[in-house]
């Protein structure tokens, strides 16, 4: 049985779901969150949902202890905990832009550097690391969080080619719109312009974009959640793992001329 780790696995986000995912496919699962109450479905057989703080390093030093104490060893990491950022870049104040990366980016470094080194010493272990298809393209008013997910990449892609020689496998996994409460979330916590700022006249397009990947055509989440544990359960990972709406999309504007590229977002996003 595989001895899986997941961050930021409070209910009706993705990391919950690839909790449950991973319980139904046989595996000894620790889903973390800094509320063990936002965990509550997940009191299962095989399941032991761990209060964990992912940007405290001691926290996370104590946690991943207590499991190699208990488990002897950890098969899977996914690093999934992240919060997201809307709002022009002028606009956001820079403490909460200093915040964003703290979570989204520097906790990831924290607890990879934490596990590797165990994954190391036991031969072996796989990182998933939950990036965003927006980590490659960035859109106005969601620049801060595109920042931190294209850095996660740039990690990812590095990271891969460190471990590589102590059978390590590393994955960036980049949702597309996947039906979760990430929207709720960004809605309550974006930065709108106030009378005096430049975007005052584009703070409907700011709230649109909040909420632009929780469509009715967005993705299930246990869908998303199913095909990455299949994935995670491979005997070989692939380097980037794309899905759910919009990923071909993207995957597809990734090939057109930048110009032409930026002339579509820009009607998407910034259209009157």
């Amino acid at each position: 049985m595989q001895i899986v780790v997941i961050t930021g696995c409070s209910e009706g986000g993705i990391g919950h779901y690839l909790a449950q995912s991973f319980l139904d496919a046989g595996c000894i699962v620790y889903p973390t969150a800094r509320r063990l109450e936002s965990m509550e479905p997940l009191n299962q057989k095989n399941s032991f949902p761990t209060k964990l703080d992912v940007n405290n390093p001691e926290n996370v030093k104590q946690v991943i202890d207590e499991i190699i104490r208990v488990q002897g060893r950890i098969d899977i990491l996914v690093n999934n905990a992240g919060v997201g950022c809307v709002g022009a870049l002028i606009d956001v104040p820079l403490d909460t832009i200093r915040s964003v990366y703290e979570t989204n980016v520097f906790s990831i470094v924290s607890i990879t550097k934490t596990i590797a080194p165990i994954m190391a010493k036991q031969g072996g272990g796989k990182i998933l690391n939950v990036g965003s298809i927006v980590g490659d393209i960035s859109t106005p008013f969601g620049s801060v969080y595109s920042s931190t997910k294209a850095a996660i990449g740039m990690i990812t892609d590095g990271l891969k080619m460190e471990l590589e020689p102590f059978n390590i496998e590393v994955c960036l996994v980049q949702p597309g719109a996947i039906k979760s409460n990430f929207g709720k979330t960004a809605a309550a916590t974006m930065s709108l312009p106030n009378e005096n700022s430049l975007f005052w006249p584009y703070r409907k397009q700011i709230e649109a974009r909040a909420v632009a990947s929780q469509g009715f055509n967005s993705t299930p989440t246990k869908e998303f959640a199913d095909a990455t544990v299949k994935v995670a359960l491979r005997k070989k990972l692939p380097v980037r793992f794309r899905y759910g709406t919009y990923s071909s999309i993207f995957s597809f504007i990734l090939m057109v001329p930048y110009w032409l590229r930026n002339w579509v977002i820009k009607r998407i996003f910034l259209k009157k």
